[in-house]
């Protein structure tokens, strides 16, 4: 889909899991907030996207800041749900708008993998998924995740987890 995305005219690609749900008006507010964050340059937005954590059996959303002293990303419970934007490291992309130069110069980090843009890799002794590798690409391509606190997502299972189960 990237490809073909970036084979086209289009500035702006809206990524969404099929089994997410969220607002109506959602590719509005992201654009909206893309444009009052980085007024000045090409960056990604997303929802908060919730994820049910089998080990534990909590709803817990889906933010990860990265620690450079160790090459890591730390997932964080915590957030400011005081309805303004705010930066994270890394993200489940399953609700998610990318400016075009952002895949581009992704693109251009000239990495291979089995599945170019999203796979599961291990790195020295851990082992990260598919949307945080996206991330961390995204990150070394020198640009910037916004997260939109007013934007949630639901994520269907076999009963939708939300926003509403997490507090």
């Amino acid at each position: 889909v990237i490809e073909a995305f970036l084979d086209g005219p289009d500035t702006w690609l809206f990524m969404v899991d099929a089994d997410m749900t969220f607002p109506a008006d959602t590719v509005a507010r992201m654009l909206a907030t893309a444009r009052r964050m980085a007024p000045e340059g090409p960056v990604a937005v997303s929802a908060v996207n919730y994820a049910y954590d089998y080990d534990t059996a909590e709803l817990t959303p889906v933010l990860l800041h990265y620690l450079s002293s160790t090459n890591r990303y730390l997932g964080t419970h915590l957030y400011p749900d005081d309805g303004k934007p705010f930066r994270i490291d890394a993200t489940g992309p399953a609700c998610m708008l990318v400016h075009r130069k952002v895949l581009e110069d992704i693109r251009g980090l000239n990495e291979t993998g089995p599945h170019y843009w999203f796979h599961d890799e291990a790195k020295d002794d851990w082992f990260t998924g598919n949307d945080i590798m996206f991330c961390d690409r995204l990150r070394r391509a020198g640009h910037q995740i916004w997260v939109d606190p007013t934007l949630t997502t639901g994520h269907l299972k076999m009963v939708e987890f939300d926003k509403v189960m997490y507090l």
